[in-house]
């Protein structure tokens, strides 16, 4: 599922991950949250490219 989301990719959008008793709620990433688990979003921010990390890349 999170190459689905790097594919639709949008800049600022977020996502709200799911918890496992929560019905609905949330998008199911492949992980999903349980009961105690504080909430966690999944926000898509442009990173640049691997060249402003390294420059040999």
């Amino acid at each position: 599922m999170l190459l689905v989301l790097a594919d639709n990719y949008r800049e600022g959008q977020e996502y709200l991950v799911a918890h496992a008793d929560r019905q609905y709620e949330g998008y199911n990433f492949g992980v999903l949250l349980v009961q105690d688990s504080v909430q966690a979003i999944i926000k898509c921010t442009d990173l640049g490219i691997s060249y402003d990390y390294d420059p040999r890349i």
